[in-house]
């Protein structure tokens, strides 16, 4: 009799414990870590987010495998930043599959380079589940490295969350208010950092860091990898080197989710030092977009400052 009463409390407590530790609200997932940092923004109180793509890993050259559409199965929604940045993402089976990039109005757009159209050509597009946008495809789509153009997207965003979890939709705009506010205070902070080397030329990896030299008035001092995910032939990185040292570029820039082998090589013939960029982030320092964000005007800041007097 003991025993059996014991037991009847165990279960009872068990079951009071269940409903905490069911997941609760609407599931959604995204492509990386700076769409995850901006969807749990905004699901905050709401839902959860998950990010597919683990630290380190490039979504130009990623390859989905069925454990990650597995992944989707739960998922209120799949978000990714644009089919120029992950030509894949929509030949994952998810109930919803929304391009942020649709969002964005397009006076905060920026069109994609001639080599980075050549990314993406020749996919496979097709897919018989719903997507929530036109094929943006002629935009650059990494504008998360542009603060005011992740708020110019929030509001759109917000209402799209509403029609998927309508019993959320306060919770969802609210968010888009406050996370806006936050995005403005941000941008004034960059600006402040980046102010003293405006006009100053910046030699990247590949074409990922359009949107925030624009913002900043940074030149585009030309790429490494005229296509994301494939190694510059000899020809180009000496043509561009010759180039770097006829105009007094001070340094170029790598990325954590690439080779640095072509940068170094570039950095060797050029007589000036390697420093390094991140347009995903997740690693320590770097975990939300506003974390990324200041480490990439940090850098850029200290690696084109004029050389400090002796």
């Amino acid at each position: 009799m003991r025993m059996s009463y014991r037991l009847s409390r165990l279960l009872l407590l068990l079951l009071c414990l269940l409903p905490a530790a069911l997941p609760a609200g609407p599931l959604y997932v995204a492509t990386i870590e700076p769409l995850g940092s901006v969807l749990r923004e905004m699901v905050a109180g709401r839902g959860r987010v998950e990010v597919l793509l683990a630290p380190g890993q490039s979504p130009h050259v990623f390859d989905p495998r069925p454990s990650h559409a597995r992944r989707l199965a739960a998922a209120t929604a799949f978000f990714y930043a644009a089919d120029s940045v992950e030509p894949w993402a929509e030949r994952l089976n998810a109930k919803h599959s929304i391009e942020l990039l649709g969002f964005l109005p397009e006076p905060f757009r920026l069109p994609l380079s001639g080599a980075a159209c050549e990314h993406g050509q020749d996919q496979d597009h097709g897919h018989a589940h719903a997507h929530d946008h036109g094929h943006d495809s002629e935009w650059d789509g990494h504008w998360w490295l542009d603060p005011l153009a992740v708020e110019a997207l929030l509001p759109p965003l917000a209402e799209r969350l509403a029609e998927l979890d309508p019993e959320g939709a306060a919770v969802y705009r609210a968010n888009a208010a406050r996370y806006g506010a936050q995005l403005q205070l941000l941008d004034a902070e960059l600006s402040a950092i980046l102010a003293p080397v405006a006009g100053r030329e910046v030699v990247t990896q590949h074409a990922a860091f359009g949107y925030l030299l624009h913002r900043y008035g940074l030149k585009d001092g030309g790429v490494m990898a005229l296509v994301a995910g494939q190694e510059p032939t000899p020809g180009h990185l000496r043509e561009l080197a010759e180039g770097l040292k006829a105009r007094g570029v001070r340094a170029v820039f790598t990325e954590p989710q690439l080779s640095a082998r072509p940068a170094q090589v570039l950095a060797e013939v050029a007589g000036i030092p390697v420093h390094e960029l991140d347009p995903e982030g997740a690693r320590p320092g770097r975990a939300s977009l506003a974390e990324l964000l200041r480490y990439n005007a940090n850098t850029l800041a200290e690696a084109l400052a004029d050389p400090k007097p002796e």
